[in-house]
């Protein structure tokens, strides 16, 4: 939290993008959306952008130069803090001390944060803006919904089935945010648009009751369960050239034991044996025992 509050003042509202700083999570998207909405300009109101960072890994030290310079053609200021710095550090009193953020930031990028300071963060912001496109589901989305807050995010991938897109005069009471195409501009339009609908919309309690309905662990503990059940116990349809393939198969085995087995009936026991334990032939189990009970009479 004392970091936190050297971040943001009590003045400030702020949002949020949390995603590695890697290429294919777009994050020049929310940098480019936020620039140009009205918010930009507005006093107080921040974007903060915060992932995973290695500065062994030389894309996260090449991305997030990109992005410094991105704010730079934007002309938003910005202050970069690694926080693994402030942790490093035996006094990290002195290192919070010489962290000074100017009214006139627009834009801090944090990088690595630890899991605690990651959630004050989700819980204190506006509206998390959610970049990367055709991911499988994204769990960030629903931890921003969990504690009542609206995101923005792609109308791609896993998005889509978790985030209820707002449409005006529609579906005000189970809005969770957007889901927009990656274009810049749509996004800015949106970042206005929560400005604007923010207080007619209760994010809080419809983000809070969408997690707690469809995505809490018993929810989808139950939703794992049924689904295993009906592959189960679902009933297969058997088409008709099915159950003459089948009958050809199961007697030409028959007939291939009697012929290298003339009157022998272990083959026949063997068989049935087959058809229960391996293909779960019922029929043709009891076929090979009537066949072989015929040959011990």
């Amino acid at each position: 939290k004392k970091l936190y509050h050297k971040l943001i003042s009590k003045d400030d509202k702020f949002y949020l993008s949390i995603n590695r700083y890697e290429r294919k999570k777009n994050i020049s998207l929310a940098l480019k959306g936020f620039a140009l909405s009205k918010e930009s300009t507005a006093p107080n109101r921040k974007l903060l952008i915060v992932g995973g960072y290695d500065k062994r890994v030389s894309e996260n030290v090449e991305y997030l130069k990109e992005l410094e310079q991105e704010a730079k053609d934007h002309k938003m200021s910005f202050k970069t803090i690694k926080y693994q710095d402030i942790i490093d550090t035996e006094d990290d009193k002195k290192v919070l001390a010489k962290i000074i953020i100017d009214a006139d930031v627009k834009v801090i990028f944090l990088t690595s944060i630890s899991s605690r300071l990651r959630d004050y963060l989700i819980q204190n912001m506006e509206l998390l803006i959610y970049t990367p496109e055709n991911e499988h589901f994204g769990i960030v989305p629903l931890e921003a919904m969990r504690y009542g807050k609206p995101v923005l995010a792609t109308n791609t991938g896993g998005p889509l089935e978790t985030v209820v897109s707002y449409r005006p005069n529609d579906n005000e009471a189970t809005a969770t945010g957007w889901t927009k195409l990656a274009v810049p501009n749509i996004w800015a339009k949106a970042i206005n648009e929560y400005v604007e609908v923010n207080d007619k919309v209760d994010f809080n309690t419809n983000g809070r009751e969408r997690v707690r309905r469809l995505f809490s662990r018993n929810t989808m503990s139950d939703n794992f369960e049924e689904t295993i059940e009906r592959m189960i116990w679902k009933k297969k349809t058997t088409y008709p050239w099915e159950t003459a393939l089948n009958s050809t198969y199961y007697f030409g085995l028959y007939l291939l034991s009697a012929y290298f087995f003339p009157g022998q009936y272990l083959p026949c026991i063997f068989l049935a044996v087959y058809a229960a334990a391996i293909k779960r032939s019922y029929f043709w189990m009891c076929y090979y025992l009537f066949m072989a009970f015929l040959l011990t009479s």
